[in-house]
């Protein structure tokens, strides 16, 4: 995901890649939030997915500079999807 920021993330072919990734795991988290949490409406249940896969690729971005703050943001995203 770090490739988005540099130049090559300005290639289209690398961009489609990132873009799809990005949709495979909004697409993965959106799935076990609905089996974690199925009292949830659709518009909560895709904010919650929106969020925490924001900081899951903010935790990827993060994990080579500075690692504490990856791991918070991961932490950060099972605790939002815990207590939906």
């Amino acid at each position: 995901m770090s490739s988005a920021g540099a130049p090559i993330g300005q290639d289209p072919e690398v961009a489609q890649v990132i873009s799809d990734y990005h949709a495979e795991l909004h697409d993965a988290l959106s799935r076990g939030i609905r089996a974690w949490a199925p009292e949830l409406d659709a518009e909560q249940s895709d904010r919650l997915a929106d969020t925490a896969t924001g900081l899951v690729i903010a935790a990827f971005a993060l994990a080579r500079v500075d690692l504490a703050q990856a791991n918070r943001s991961i932490e950060t995203a099972r605790e939002l999807i815990e207590t939906a």
